[in-house]
């Protein structure tokens, strides 16, 4: 008996031109019914479907069903959050940006890559809110660390990131309330649990002026060492001076 040929796994184009003829949402077991693709080879369609999930092109709904974002009044785009705490999302395909309400934003932080659904138009303004966060932007942060009662927690210099970071006691590294850190997240926000992280380095008072610079730095992501081979090159250089 002839061993049944595998088939290779869909390409993602094809995978988003099964979902624009069907029209609607689909399950898994659908996706693989008009792909005439067997359960016991379903990874590589999961794959597929991971990817565009990833992308932003695909949206997971409650009932388990996947659907195209743009036939779906959905949206992906970056998320810029102003320090009053609305923000406007800016769409990856282009148009006009979104407006958000801080109840909107579902646990999303500035610089966050997110799929919104559009609610509705107040004239030329469009209105959203999000269902979903694709990636996000902020891993590590400084802060002034501070205590109330038995809990530590890191207040963002950056306004606009409008959180506390919960700092549990055994992740000080040694600092103490007043003093600024770098701090990395270790637990996103939830619907029951406030973002929590690790003190990662203790920069020092806040009223230091090193500090301060340290401070500007991280917040607009600037460069704080010379490039290898700059190094490298300065190194090359005769500290005398050539007449």
């Amino acid at each position: 008996m002839a061993r049944k040929k595998r088939k290779r796994p869909p390409g993602e184009k094809r995978l988003l031109e099964v979902f624009r003829r069907a029209g609607r949402p689909l399950l898994l077991s659908e996706v693989l019914g008009l792909l005439q693709v067997p359960p016991d080879q379903a990874s590589w369609v999961q794959e597929g479907l991971d990817r565009l999930l990833a992308r932003g092109d695909l949206v997971l709904t409650k009932g388990k069903r996947y659907g195209l974002t743009d036939e779906m009044n959905l949206v992906a785009g970056i998320l810029s959050v102003h320090p009053d705490g609305f923000a406007f999302l800016t769409p990856e395909g282009g148009g006009r940006d979104i407006y958000l309400k801080t109840a909107d934003l579902k646990d999303a932080w500035h610089g966050d890559r997110v799929v919104a659904r559009l609610e509705h138009a107040r004239g030329k303004r469009r209105e959203g809110r999000v269902i979903r966060i694709l990636e996000r932007a902020t891993v590590e942060l400084i802060g002034l660390l501070c205590q109330a009662a038995e809990t530590y927690y890191v207040e963002p210099e950056d306004e606009h990131l409008l959180f506390n970071l919960i700092i549990p006691p055994g992740k000080l590294a040694g600092a103490e309330p007043g003093e600024v850190v770098r701090a990395r997240v270790t637990h996103y926000p939830t619907a029951h649990l406030n973002p929590q992280g690790e003190v990662m380095e203790v920069l020092g008072p806040v009223e230091d002026a090193e500090v301060q610079t340290l401070i500007v730095v991280g917040k607009y992501g600037l460069p704080d060492q010379f490039p290898p081979e700059v190094l490298a090159e300065a190194e090359g250089i005769s500290p005398g001076i050539t007449p």
